[in-house]
């Protein structure tokens, strides 16, 4: 199913992005590795670690040529309890598309969680 997705969005290029990959802290690692193997031309930031390794990593978030080819990143992968944590931060860019991996995740939790990812997108 995840190999399917990722090679829709390598035949979608004319889209950039910026995309948000939201997954189960125990799928990062795979999300990364997949997007490598299957659009290697996408520049991805695994969005993980802690506060101090994250602050460093959103120096990356730069949104000149966000929409475009030479945008600083293309994909931001990262874990459902990083978004509620680092909200106001992944809030501020406007993602082209979210991806919610396991999506029972949020049906689980709290309505307001739930509109919570919905005002990202």
């Amino acid at each position: 199913m995840r190999n399917n997705l990722i090679k829709n969005i390598q035949l979608i290029l004319a889209v950039w992005g910026p995309f948000l990959i939201i997954s189960p802290a125990s799928t990062l690692h795979n999300w990364q590795q997949e997007m490598a193997r299957f659009v290697p031309v996408f520049k991805v930031v695994p969005y993980w670690g802690n506060p101090q390794e994250r602050k460093i990593l959103r120096q990356f978030w730069d949104t000149k040529d966000l929409h475009t080819k030479e945008a600083s990143f293309h994909v931001v992968i990262t874990s459902y309890q990083l978004v509620i944590t680092d909200y106001k931060y992944f809030n501020r860019i406007k993602w082209q598309y979210m991806i919610l991996d396991e999506a029972q995740a949020i049906k689980s939790t709290s309505r307001c969680v739930f509109f919570l990812f919905i005002t990202i997108a």
